[in-house]
């Protein structure tokens, strides 16, 4: 009886101690989960801000080449509707270069980028803009500025600039693309061996605690039969009755 009792504090122990286990291990998931999840936060705010980056670096490009084509049309033309590629541009530019610079302030290489950028693109609008208001009282004195190659060295540095930008935040985005398939791959192999572990520590436990409650029947059958035994052996016993002696 008393290996049975031992037993059964064996059992409860074991089936405690998978509980026990079974909770451990649910909180070490939820903490890896929720660090996953933060990597992941992280990871997906990088690669917006890299894609917002390299919209940006885009438009710039395409305002200051609009402007260019506005200028060209109306040099030889000589038509202010020709103008309004340029005119769109000028409303648009600044505002974007402005965005472009607040989003890579925090990017010491690539703020050195826009900021090397941005007097290139005001030159490149001065010269569009000077061009133009010679194109209205003679057009030989525009082309003749045209002929300097002056927009055109100015047009290839904004467009190094530009390409030397996007190709770094492009490595950039595709580094977070790469994190952000790496951390979803391992929170879901983490999820899938967690639940496997938390399956087999709750069966175990259950299993443990079980046996733990049939051997505790067990006892307690065992205990109440030998106490019925006892009992029944009381009430058989009499004890002998001493004879009177005869006359």
């Amino acid at each position: 009886m008393r290996d049975q009792s031992t037993e059964v504090k064996t059992l409860r122990a074991a089936g405690l101690g998978g509980l026990l286990l079974a909770l451990a291990v649910l909180g070490a998931i939820s903490y890896s989960s929720y660090r996953n999840w933060m990597d992941f936060r992280n990871a997906d705010a990088e690669a917006n801000h890299g894609r917002r980056v390299l919209t940006l670096s885009q438009q710039v490009a395409d305002s200051t080449r609009d402007a260019e084509t506005g200028q060209r049309g109306f040099i030889i033309t000589g038509r202010d509707s020709y103008l309004e590629p340029y005119n769109a541009a000028i409303a648009n530019v600044s505002r974007q270069l402005d965005a472009l610079a607040s989003l890579c302030r925090q990017e010491p290489n690539q703020a050195r980028r826009v900021a090397a950028l941005q007097p290139l693109v005001r030159e490149k609008l001065e010269e569009l803009r000077q061009t133009i208001d010679l194109r209205r009282s003679s057009r030989p004195a525009a082309e003749a500025v045209v002929l300097t190659d002056r927009g055109k060295v100015l047009m290839d540095q904004i467009r190094t600039l530009i390409a030397t930008l996007q190709s770094d935040e492009s490595a950039r985005v595709d580094a977070s693309s790469a994190a952000l398939q790496a951390d979803t791959q391992r929170s879901r192999l983490l999820i899938l061996l967690g639940v496997a572990l938390l399956t087999i520590l709750l069966g175990g436990a259950f299993v443990a605690l079980r046996r733990a409650a049939a051997q505790n029947d067990k006892l307690v059958a065992s205990l109440a039969s030998s106490q019925e035994a006892a009992r029944n052996w009381r009430n058989g016993w009499k004890p002998r009755s001493t004879a009177s002696p005869m006359g």
